[in-house]
């Protein structure tokens, strides 16, 4: 069992009264006039019976008057009459089980809403002196009674129950000597059959510890069982709580369901001393009439009513297609009614002034929508056991279907019916972007249907239907099945896509095929919604000629088209007899805001961004790769001495870049060997050149080059110097390649003296000290 919570939460010191009365007052007053003009939500016959008996307590009762206040005023047509009975028992000095607290009153005005909201206040736990027992019976005698007269035209009687017992009469003397609980349950049989038979369905809401719950089930059984539409959710069903402060949201699920009403999911929040708050709404575009109510905990607190364009809504009178009345000003509740509202997101804006404390206060949407629904068929007429798609689609007042969530609960349906058929036939209709499905949840069903094996007539029936809704009828579409083929036949491609932009166009083609010997004037129709300012480009009426043929159109969307998605019917009739329709195809079309500045030279704004960069760079880049080619730390340098290594290779000293290299040969008379210089002014100093060699400058100032790998000239007798390069960290990255002009070629290995050919070489091995690098 599903109840609606009209709050998550109510913080400490927040009666529940407050909390019932957020929907206590969802229409109060009547609305103003709309430019739009929309079906009136259904009208009810309303009594409300509530327990009294002595078995209450004060919060108990405190419940019940919350829970009646909040849908007496809650019904959305100002026809609906409603009244409110407490009820105990007989055996008090009055004698009388019932009493009338709110006579039968149409909510036709503020006045008279505002007298069901006080008269409620008179019911209270009966004493033992008023009778403090609980009759069932009577109260729907009672009840019955009322319901016989003055009841509103094409109203649904309805009989609410608020009750924490089961029937107890046993000191009343008005039911004889005998078993009187036997007896009361005899009379309450026979009101059941009666309420049935007079079409009074009966919702009872039980709460307490001694509620039997198959007692309330035959409450809701034995009345009629006639919905507000033909679903099992609007039939009388019981509803069981576990205490008086559930009675009034379990209350407004059951005046929902009976009522084919909706309520919006909540919303809630803390406003603070000096604070404002926005409380989200959400009103969906099939909502024909909605009532915003806010529960601000303090009179003192303002309140704004927001639409989804951010405009701030009148109190009263109209604005564009909407009509508004507002009330509750001055009290703790204030309600917004309006009219053909706009769909989207409202948001109530809650602002408190300095010395209000801090309030828990909370917001809640209630609507009905009117339904509306097309059904085409691509093709009207088919051979005989030929296929053809059927399109079942919504069509809200707004004409686009903004949200999927929006269809949830909806179910649609197609039944074929037709003399080759025999019994109705159920068409399969998907909404999930598979064949013959084009767009997944935009509210249009498709489905493919088998013509019989005979020649006629078969009229297929749509129908939608999901709580909250009324349907405006149900669209037909009739197909001629016949034994050959058609004489035009046809199909609509768009290949370009249907997704457009305001004041964009969607372009298609259509495939013909005339089997006639003549040629036949076609003119193509299109049918949108009026948001969408959707026209067709070509207006001038088709030549079909004998064969084959093709013929592009487009359709023009206005610099003002409603965003969203809009169902497009594009319909091909006979130039001279347009109820001789040879082909129609609905297509929904997406409307979306056109790409942004950024959106769409986001390529050309990146490679700006990316080139400007590079000519930044390039300065330092330059430098950068200047510095690495000129640093010394990959070089290595051997002694080689008579042909022969002598020592180990001398690497840089560790240290920070450096474009030079200085070394010493010591003893180099006798045991030559390479040393760090450590202070020595003697020092040879090597340098990378441009050409990709090494420069060593002696101590005089002379100097001289060698390349990688090769022996240089002699430094002193038998001595010569081999520099190698390895590979090293800082070597200059892709970009700052970009800037350069060559790599350092790789060190060739030394070649050995030793050797007789010229080409044998061998490799002098790294110090292990160059991992570092």
């Amino acid at each position: 069992m599903t109840e609606i919570r009209l709050f998550a939460r109510v913080r400490r010191g927040v009666t529940w009264g407050c909390l019932a009365a957020v929907v206590a007052v969802l229409v109060p007053v009547l609305p103003g006039r709309a430019e739009a003009r929309v079906p009136e939500p259904t009208p009810l016959d309303l009594v409300v019976a509530v327990d009294e008996s002595g078995s209450l307590a004060v919060k108990d009762v405190r419940a019940e008057i919350e829970a009646a206040a909040t849908i007496v005023q809650a019904g959305l047509n100002p026809r609906t009459r409603v009244t409110v009975l407490g009820f105990g028992s007989a055996n008090g000095t009055s004698g009388r089980a019932v009493t009338q607290y709110c006579r039968p009153t149409v909510v036709a005005t503020a006045e008279q809403l505002q007298y069901l909201s006080n008269c409620v206040k008179g019911l209270h736990p009966r004493t033992e002196a008023e009778g403090d027992d609980t009759d069932h019976g009577a109260a729907l005698s009672e009840a019955l009674r009322v319901l016989r007269s003055g009841s509103p035209s094409n109203a649904l009687k309805r009989i609410f129950l608020l009750t924490d017992g089961q029937t107890d009469i046993s000191g009343s003397s008005s039911s004889g000597s005998g078993d009187r609980d036997a007896e009361a349950q005899r009379l309450l049989r026979q009101r059941l059959a009666t309420a049935r038979s007079e079409g009074v369905g009966i919702w009872p809401v039980g709460f307490g510890s001694e509620v039997d719950q198959a007692g309330l089930n035959r409450f809701a059984e034995g009345g009629a069982q006639r919905g507000c539409d033909g679903r099992a959710e609007s039939l009388p069903r019981a509803r069981r709580v576990r205490d008086s402060r559930e009675v009034a949201r379990s209350l407004v699920a059951a005046y929902a369901a009976a009522s084919c009403l909706r309520i919006s999911p909540p919303s809630e929040g803390d406003l603070r001393p000096a604070g404002t708050l926005e409380l989200p709404l959400a009103v969906p575009g099939i909502a024909s009439e909605a009532t915003l109510t806010v529960a601000k905990g303090d009179p003192r607190v303002w309140v704004e009513f927001i639409d989804p364009n951010g405009r701030t809504a009148p109190s009263n009178g109209s604005q564009g297609r909407s009509a508004f009345t507002r009330s509750g000003a001055g009290g703790t509740i204030e309600t917004l009614r309006v009219v053909a509202p706009l769909n989207g997101t409202w948001r109530i804006r809650l602002t408190a002034p300095g010395g209000v404390a801090r309030q828990s206060v909370g917001a809640v949407a209630m609507y009905q929508g009117v339904i509306r629904s097309a059904l085409v068929v691509e093709r009207p007429q088919i051979r005989t056991g030929e296929q053809v798609t059927a399109r079942l689609s919504l069509v809200t007042r707004g004409g686009y279907v903004q949200d999927p969530k929006e269809l949830r609960g909806l179910s649609f349906t197609v039944t074929a019916t037709g003399q080759a058929l025999g019994v109705g036939r159920a068409v399969p209709m998907r909404d999930d972007g598979q064949a013959p499905d084009d767009t997944p949840g935009d509210g249009s069903y498709a489905g493919v249907f088998t013509a019989p094996g005979a020649p006629g007539k078969v009229t297929l029936t749509g129908s939608v239907a999901g709580d909250g809704l009324r349907p405006d009828g149900n669209p037909t579409a009739t197909i001629n099945v016949v034994a050959r083929p058609p004489d035009v036949q046809g199909e609509v491609r768009f290949p370009g896509g249907t997704t457009v932009h305001p004041g964009g166009a969607v372009h298609g083609t259509i495939q013909f095929h005339n089997s006639t010997p003549r040629t036949i004037r076609a003119r193509l129709l299109l049918r949108a919604p009026p948001q969408a300012q959707a026209t067709l480009a070509q207006g001038t009426p088709l030549t079909v000629r004998p064969g084959g043929s093709s013929y592009p159109f487009e359709v023009r969307f206005g610099g003002g088209a409603a965003l969203g998605r809009a169902s497009a019917t594009l319909q091909l009739a006979d130039e001279s007899d347009p109820a001789k329709v040879y082909l129609v195809k609905q297509r929904t079309i997406s409307v979306e805001k056109p790409p942004g500045l950024l959106e769409r030279h986001l390529w050309q704004i990146l490679g700006g961004i990316a080139l400007i960069a590079l000519v930044l760079a390039a300065p330092w880049s330059k430098r950068h790769a200047r510095r690495v080619r000129a640093d010394v730390r990959s070089l290595r340098v051997a002694l080689v001495h008579n042909g022969e290594q002598a020592g180990r290779e001398l690497r840089p000293g560790r240290g920070k870049w450096s474009d030079e290299f200085p070394f010493i040969i010591r003893d180099i008379e006798s045991n030559p060997l390479l040393d760090e210089p450590r202070g020595d002014k003697q020092a040879l100093v090597a340098r990378h050149t441009a050409d990709g060699r090494v420069k060593v400058c002696r101590p005089d100032g002379t100097e001289f080059q060698v390349g990688f790998g090769a022996e240089s000239e002699p430094v002193a007798d038998g001595v010569r110097l081999v520099f190698r390069s390895v590979p090293s960290r800082y070597a200059p990255s892709g970009l700052i390649r970009l800037f350069t002009r060559g790599r350092p070629p790789k060190s060739p290995p030394i070649r050995d003296p030793k050797s007789s050919s010229p080409d044998s070489f061998k490799t002098i091995p790294s110090d292990s000290s160059d991992d570092w690098l």
